[in-house]
C-alpha cells in the first residue's frame, strides 16, 4: 500500500499508511492544508488531495496542483465569497460563539443600568455577575472561534466538507497555543496603544513648550512604525498556528516570513 509522507510547519512526519493519516485526521493533528506526497515520489501536494481521506472523490496530487496553478490571482475574490457562501451556516454558527454571549452581556449592562440607584441590590448585582460571566464566556470561546474559522475554511478549499460539530472539537484542541497567541498579539498592540496615549498626553501637556514638540513627532513617528510592524508581522498567525500546527514562536516567524 501506498504510504505518505507529512511535511507541517517544516518538519516531516512518517512514512504512514492510510490508516495512520486518519487516526491523525480523527485526533485533529492532520489537516487538508497540510502538505503531503508519497513516500516513492518527491512532489508535495496537499492532504486533502490524498484519496480517501478528506474527500470521497478527490483529485490525484498532480491535479490539484495543476487547478491551483491554473487559477488566475485575479479570481481570488470570487473563490472568497465561493467560500464563504458553501460554508455560511458554520461561520455563522462559530461567530455565534463569540456574538451571543456578547449580546447576553451588553442587554444585561443596559438592564442593570436602568435599574433605580437606591443602594446596593440583589438584582444589581446579579446583573454585574451574569455581565462579567458572559465576558469571561466570550474570551474563553475566542480562542475556538478564530480556529474554527481556520479549520473549516481550509477544509473548503481542498474542496472537502466538514461538520460544525468536527471543526469545533478539532478547534478545542488548538485552545491553549491561540489562548496564549491572543495574549500576545492582543498585548502588544493593547501596549502599543497605551504607548500611543502616553504620547497624546505627553503633547497635551508641553502645547506651550516649543521646543519638545520635535521628540513627540519623533516618539509619535516611532509608535506608528512599531504599530505598522507588528501588524503586518502577525497578519497570518492565525493560518500559522491552526493550519501548520506551529508552536507559538513557530507561528510568529512563519507569520512573519508569509508577510
Amino acid at each position: 500500500p501506498d504510504r505518505w509522507i507529512i511535511r507541517v510547519a517544516g518538519k516531516e512526519y512518517g512514512p504512514v499508511d492510510l490508516e495512520a493519516l486518519r487516526e491523525w485526521k480523527r485526533d485533529g493533528r492532520l489537516l487538508s492544508a497540510n502538505e503531503a506526497r508519497l513516500e516513492s515520489e518527491s512532489q508535495w501536494s496537499s492532504a486533502g488531495a490524498i484519496p480517501g481521506l478528506f474527500q470521497s472523490v478527490p483529485l490525484a496530487p498532480s491535479q490539484s496542483q495543476a487547478k491551483v496553478a491554473e487559477q488566475p490571482r485575479g479570481k481570488l475574490l470570487r473563490r472568497t465569497f465561493q467560500i464563504y457562501g458553501q460554508g455560511f451556516f458554520r461561520f455563522l454558527a462559530l461567530s455565534g460563539l463569540i456574538i451571543v454571549p456578547s449580546l447576553c452581556g451588553q442587554l444585561v449592562s443596559v438592564f442593570a443600568e436602568r435599574l433605580p440607584h437606591n443602594g446596593p441590590s440583589f438584582v444589581g448585582f446579579f446583573s454585574a455577575l451574569v455581565a462579567f460571566f458572559m465576558i469571561v464566556i466570550l474570551m474563553v470561546l475566542w480562542p475556538v472561534y478564530l480556529a474554527g474559522v481556520q479549520i473549516v475554511t481550509s477544509e473548503l478549499a481542498a474542496g472537502g466538507q466538514i461538520g460544525l460539530g468536527a471543526a469545533l472539537n478539532r478547534a478545542a484542541k488548538f485552545w491553549p497555543r491561540v489562548a496564549m497567541l491572543c495574549l500576545v498579539v492582543y498585548g502588544v498592540f493593547f501596549l502599543l496603544l497605551v504607548f500611543a496615549f502616553a504620547i497624546a498626553l505627553m503633547a497635551a501637556g508641553t502645547a506651550a513648550t516649543p521646543f519638545l514638540v520635535f521628540p513627540i513627532v519623533i516618539l509619535l513617528a516611532l509608535q506608528v512604525w512599531l504599530f505598522g510592524r507588528w501588524f503586518v508581522n502577525v497578519l497570518f498567525w492565525q493560518q500559522a498556528a491552526v493550519l501548520n500546527n506551529a508552536t507559538v514562536s513557530e507561528t510568529l516567524r512563519q507569520s512573519k516570513e508569509i508577510a
